[in-house]
């Protein structure tokens, strides 16, 4: 039987520790703070999340957060005025650079203006 994926878990760890110590730890770290048992295993993990947009390589070959690492789950947009049922699809919403240095836990909900008729 296949493993399932964890990513979205280790991501959230990662995004966790960056948070705390405002950058990301080294690979042979990894293997501890994942919970995985060999550094082939994080190797593997951060190629999925580089292609994904979540690590990118930095200048000096270390891993820095990538362009998809501080994007908050986007639930959907409703209109202003009568309540609607939310759709229960999460997209991705990158936030500009400014926003990002105080990392916070959130979700993000968009409201559309009301169309006139």
């Amino acid at each position: 039987m296949p493993r399932q994926n964890q990513d979205a878990q280790y991501l959230t760890r990662l995004q966790d520790y960056h948070r705390q110590h405002r950058a990301l730890p080294t690979m042979t770290a990894m293997t501890e703070l994942l919970g995985l048992s060999s550094t082939a295993t994080v190797f593997e993990m951060v190629g999925r999340l580089k292609t994904a947009g979540y690590l990118a390589q930095g200048p000096d070959r270390r891993l820095a957060p990538g362009r998809r690492f501080f994007a908050r789950p986007l639930l959907g947009a409703i209109r202003a005025g009568q309540p609607e049922p939310a759709d229960e699809v999460a997209s991705d919403m990158t936030y500009p650079a400014p926003l990002r240095k105080r990392f916070v836990s959130c979700r993000s909900l968009y409201v559309a203006p009301y169309p006139k008729e």
